[in-house]
This record gives structure tokens, sequence and C-alpha cells, in this order.
């Protein structure tokens, strides 16, 4: 089992780090695309005009590009290459397939502004980043458990689909990525409608039923990426996987509004709420907004600004985390606050009582002939007589501050204890018992 846990802790670990250096050439090569020629609109490497609300220079979402100045292009790269070799503003000739028409059209050529890559850091870079951070306080925290696994995927991914979505478009060193982790998009978020944050009573009664999103994502994603380099052909699994991905969102926020409703808890309630507010502000509209562009392929009005929306959901998440103990993150995050308030305060107090002692012991002139090992063995038996009261101390500071309904639950139950050592009447003892279980849990009432 440890062996286990440890090999998963390595893969964790090892894909986050991957994750970062993947942010790392991105970035770079994004920085490197300032100032250089573009073509005036997103084209990815198979040579079909992006979706989700990049730079189009008036060309359609999909649009397939056959030719540029009379010459049949093969790939994305040639039209980057051939870019490049003339300056600013000057117009190219392309050739496309439009819904099945042939269209003819000039496009000038545009300097990356340095305004693109602000643009990168904060509506790419930074969403993916808050999510790698998620994922990697999650692992940390909770390691070896399933509802951390999934949580971990979904941040890896979604992280790829931020930071790698300006490079599919341009540099093409991450496509094949980028493609894969859109595929697999919408078996994650059937996944989590399925069991997060309880398990559905399908799930329950049928484990593997959750595995079958993955199997169509596997499908889809095998298809776009044959179809990489194939044109016209990528249109159809691109649609079936776009409109997938909108439909597994859709079904992943009834899911949570339905929990939200009638979750088993208050508080598994509380964290659906949280988690639907996210999921719809944050990524609702951009998806769907996507989704549309694919399928039907027309342009969405403001959906680059729609996707600046994203940034919410791992705010939603933390604030999640924080406030409703999602993960159950809060019971480590308690033991840590202490063993590390103990060690500080116990570290502090050995350093200081040596000192203490070698001062006292030079204004007596001892220094010479007394050993340093009498005033450290004092020091540490000092430490040892004071640690559990420290830690006892300190344990009920932190309560106090940070885990208050803890703190309060705590004191409650000490107080029903104090006071049944006094009462034998059983009438009394039961409304004793019934008040503390209101103070302290809050039960709701049906009926």
């Amino acid at each position: 089992m440890r062996s286990k846990h440890a090999l998963e802790k390595i893969v964790s670990w090892g894909l986050l780090g991957l994750a970062l250096l993947i942010a790392v050439v991105a970035v770079l090569d994004e920085w490197r695309r300032v100032g250089q020629p573009s073509p005036g609109f997103g084209v990815m490497e198979n040579l079909v005009v992006g979706i989700g609300g990049g730079e189009r220079g008036g060309l359609e979402p999909f649009d397939y590009v056959r030719a540029l100045n009379g010459r049949i292009l093969t790939s994305g790269r040639e039209i980057q290459a051939e870019v490049k070799r003339h300056p600013k503003g000057t117009p190219l000739r392309y050739l496309l397939i439009r819904r099945g028409q042939l269209v003819e059209t000039e496009v000038l050529t545009v300097r990356v502004p340095p305004r693109q890559f602000k643009r990168y850091l904060l509506e790419g870079l930074l969403p993916g980043l808050l999510l790698l951070a998620l994922g990697a306080i999650v692992t940390t925290l909770r390691p070896g458990v399933a509802e951390s696994r999934l949580f971990l995927a979904f941040c890896l991914i979604w992280f790829v689909t931020h930071v790698t979505y300006n490079d599919s478009l341009a540099t093409y060193r991450f496509s094949r990525l980028f493609l894969a982790a859109w595929a697999f998009s919408p078996a994650i978020f059937a996944h989590l409608a399925f069991t997060f944050p309880q398990r559905r009573t399908m799930a329950r009664r049928h484990p593997r039923i959750v595995w079958l999103p993955y199997v169509l994502s596997s499908i889809l994603g095998a298809l776009i990426q044959m179809s990489l380099h194939s044109g016209r052909a990528a249109y159809t699994p691109a649609a079936v996987g776009a409109s997938y991905w909108g439909i597994a969102l859709v079904l992943l926020i009834v899911s949570l509004v339905r929990t939200s409703v009638a979750g088993g808890t208050p508080l598994t309630r509380q964290r659906a709420r949280v988690l639907t507010a996210g999921f719809t502000v944050g990524y609702l509209l951009p998806v769907v907004g996507t989704a549309v562009e694919a399928v039907f392929r027309i342009a969405v009005p403001f959906l680059d600004q729609l996707w600046r929306l994203a940034i919410l959901f791992p705010l939603a998440v933390a604030y999640a985390m924080v406030r409703y103990n999602l993960f159950d993150l809060r019971a480590v995050i308690r033991l840590g606050t202490i063993y590390s308030a103990v060690t500080g305060l116990v570290v502090l107090a050995y350093a200081g009582s040596l000192t203490l002692l070698n001062v006292a012991l030079a204004q007596f002139e001892l220094e010479l002939s007394v050993s340093p090992l009498i005033p450290a063995g004092m020091a540490s038996l000092a430490v040892i007589l004071l640690l559990n009261p420290v830690y006892m101390r300190t344990q009920a500071l932190v309560d106090r501050l940070f885990f208050r309904q803890r703190y309060d639950a705590q004191q409650a139950i000490e107080r029903l204890a104090g006071a049944m050592t006094t009462v034998l009447d059983l009438n009394r003892i039961i409304q004793l018992i019934t008040q503390t279980v209101n103070e302290v849990i809050h039960p709701a009432r049906r009926g």
C-alpha cells in the first residue's frame, strides 16, 4: 500500500512539474511572437480557422484554408512561414472552403502587439496556474483519495486548455496535447456529475458507468488526432466533440443544482451551491458559446470577453475549500497550523532558554568551569516540561481564531458532560442532549 501511494505521489508531482514546464515554454513562445508578423487570424495546424473567440480577420469559425496566394497548403505552419516573409499590412489572398463552397478573400498581415501577450498572461496563464495551484494543494493535503485524483485530472486538463490555446492557433508546439485535453474535458465533466460532491445513486449501483464517458472521449480524441492534418475531415469529430463538451457541462451543472437542493447534508448542499455558481458563471457561457461556433460555424459575439470569466471558477473552488471544507481539508489544515505553531514556539523557547542560561552562567563567571552540555540539557528539560501545555494552549488558540465552529462544538460537549454529572432526572438529561445537538449540528427539520 505504501509503495502504491508513493508511486501515485511521484506521478502526481511529476505531472504538476511537467505542467509548469509546459507553461514556461508556452509563455516564452508567446513572448517571442510579440512584434512578429501574424496572418491576422488564428488558424490551427490542420488549416481550420480557430473557434473560441480568437482573432479571425473577417473569417468565420471552421473555415478551411485551402490555398495561399495560389499555392495549395498542407499545414498551418506554411501560412506562418509565408506571413513572416511580408511586412505588416501586406494583403494575402486565401482560398477557403466555407460550408462546402469555395470562397476567396484577402486578409492583411499584422504584427502581434504587446497587449496580446498581456492578455495571454491574464486570461490564459493566470487561470491555468490558479487551477494548477488548487490541484497541488488538494494532492498534498488529501493524497490517495479518489476525489483528489479526479480534481487533479480536471485541473491538469483545464490548465492545458487555458495555457496552450494560443499555441494551437499559431506556434503548434502543443497542438496534439491541446486537442487531447479538449477531447477529454467532457469526460471529466461527466465524471464529476456522477460523483461530486456526493456520489449519485446510479454511480453507486453501477460504479463502472463513470468510465463510459472516457470511452467516448477516447474515440473522439483519436478521430481528431488522426484528422489533424486532413482539413475538412476534421469537422465532424470536432463538431461532435464540441456538442459533447457543452452537453456534459450542462449536465454537470444540473447535477450540482439537484445536489444543492436535495443533498444528504446541509454542508453538501452548500458545497454544491458554490460549485454551481463557479461552473455557471465561469464556464457555462464561454463553453456553450464555443460549442455553438464549432457546430454551427458562426461567430458568437463577445466570446473572447466571456472567456475572461473562467478565472472565477478557481476562485469559487478556493472559497468552497475555506468556507465549506471542500475535500475535507479543514482538519488537515488545522493540524498543520497547530504543529507549525508549536514547532516554531518550541524552537524559539529552546533557543531563548539556552541563550538565557549561557548569559546567566556568564554573569556568575562559570562559563569556563561548566560543561556546555549542562545549559543545553537544562534548556531541553524545560522545553519538554512545557511542551504539552504549549501544545494544548496553541490548539485552543488556533481553534478559537480559525476553527470557531469546532471550538464551540467542543465547548458545548464539555458543558454537557459537566452538567450530566450532577443531573439524575432522565427527562432533564434528554433535554440537555437535545439542546447540545441543536446547538452543535443544527439539524434540518423535515416535515
